[in-house]
C-alpha cells in the first residue's frame, strides 16, 4: 500500500483521543466562535459554553486538555471557575488561561491558580503560542506522572519479591 493510499478517519475514536480538546468559556457567542475558529484551524478541538456556575460537569463530559476563560462572566468570575478546576484532582493538572480587558485583574488572578493571563486584546498568534506551550508542558507533566507510578509499581513488586 503506498501512502497516497493511506487515509485516516478524522472521526475514528482513536484519531479523536490526539487532537487536544479546548474549552472556551467566553459570554459573547461571537468572540468564542472567532476563537474556537482559531483553534480548529491550528488542528484542535473546541467546544464553547457561555457562562456556568459549576465547571466540573461540563469538564467530567468534554475532558479537555486547556480551558480558557474570560474573568468576568455574568454569573460567576472566571477566577472561581479556575479555581474549581485547580481544586479538583481530576483536573488540577488542566491548564487554565484567564483573559480579561481588564489587565489591573492580573495581580489576583494567580491566586485562584491560573496557568497563564491575557489581557484583551491579544494577538491571537500570541494566544496560540501560549496555548501551545501550555498544552506541552501538560503533555510532560502527565509523562512524567505515567513514569512515576511506573515505578512506584516497580518497587512495591520488588519490595513483594524480596520481603517472600
Amino acid at each position: 500500500m503506498s501512502i497516497q493510499n493511506f487515509n485516516i478517519d478524522k472521526n475514528s475514536e482513536s484519531v479523536r483521543d490526539l487532537v487536544p480538546k479546548i474549552l472556551v468559556i467566553e459570554p459573547d457567542p461571537a468572540l468564542g466562535e472567532i476563537l474556537c475558529e482559531l483553534f480548529e484551524s491550528a488542528g484542535y478541538e473546541c467546544k464553547i459554553v457561555k457562562d456556568t456556575p459549576n465547571i466540573l460537569p461540563i469538564l467530567k463530559d468534554y475532558n479537555p486538555d486547556l480551558v480558557l476563560i474570560e474573568y468576568l462572566l455574568p454569573q460567576v468570575n472566571g477566577g472561581e471557575l479556575c479555581s474549581q478546576i485547580k481544586n479538583d484532582l481530576r483536573f488540577s493538572n488542566v491548564p487554565v488561561i484567564l483573559y480579561s480587558a481588564y489587565p489591573q485583574l492580573l495581580w489576583s488572578v494567580r491566586d485562584y491558580g491560573c496557568d497563564a493571563f491575557l489581557a484583551k486584546p491579544f494577538d491571537l498568534n500570541a494566544l496560540l503560542s501560549q496555548v501551545e506551550k501550555l498544552l506541552v508542558r501538560s503533555k510532560e507533566q502527565r509523562r512524567f506522572n505515567l513514569l512515576k507510578i511506573g515505578i512506584k509499581e516497580r518497587l512495591n513488586y520488588l519490595h513483594k519479591f524480596l520481603s517472600s
